[in-house]
């Protein structure tokens, strides 16, 4: 039987001091005691499936924007591009490829696609105003802006169109599908 022993020795040191700071909190010790006293119990089995289900789910949920590799921690990226950076083409292209993927899924409402598009584009900073989409099929453009645009007393602007000429928008064309679902395609022109 494996201890905790055998799982500290594969660990890093920075998760090491991650894991003894979580032991001592108040939520730690809790948690501790709700397991010792789960599996203290007459004929407590591990449940492997649900064990591997839990593990599965936890990686589809990982931020499709963390830099990080799933196995060795060592950032995807070269480092040359800052991702937040939209007015760089070589960026523009991955979010591109980001925002992009939200066809690859289809929607019972297609408002709820655009709501989790702009959640996931406002930790790089960038937002767009509200959209409406109504049943059927069209199309909406609306105009994007970073870090909540800039102001110098005299103008304003979104953030973006000072440092690419007419500013960003994001089209979205959307379409009902026979199945009684939405897609939602967009891209950032």
């Amino acid at each position: 039987m494996k201890t905790f022993k055998d799982f500290d020795e594969k660990m890093t040191a920075a998760a090491k001091m991650k894991q003894a700071k979580y032991r001592k909190s108040a939520a730690g010790k809790k948690s501790a005691k709700a397991y010792k006293k789960k599996t203290s119990k007459a004929g407590y089995k591990v449940n492997k499936s649900r064990s591997k289900a839990a593990k599965k789910g936890a990686k589809l949920r990982r931020n499709e924007f963390d830099p990080l590799d799933e196995h060795h921690g060592q950032p995807v990226e070269d480092g040359s591009a800052n991702i937040a950076d939209v007015a760089n083409p070589a960026v523009l292209k991955m979010v591109n490829a980001f925002v992009g993927s939200i066809a690859d899924r289809e929607y019972l409402n297609a408002n709820h696609a655009i709501a989790e598009l702009r959640q996931k584009l406002m930790r790089i900073g960038v937002t767009f105003p509200k959209v409406e989409i109504t049943e059927g099929e069209g199309e909406v453009s609306v105009p994007l802006s970073q870090w909540g645009g800039t102001t110098d007393g005299e103008t304003s602007d979104d953030g973006i169109s000072n440092r690419v000429e007419g500013g960003l928008s994001i089209n979205f064309k959307y379409e009902e599908l026979n199945n009684g679902t939405c897609k939602v395609y967009a891209k950032i022109a």
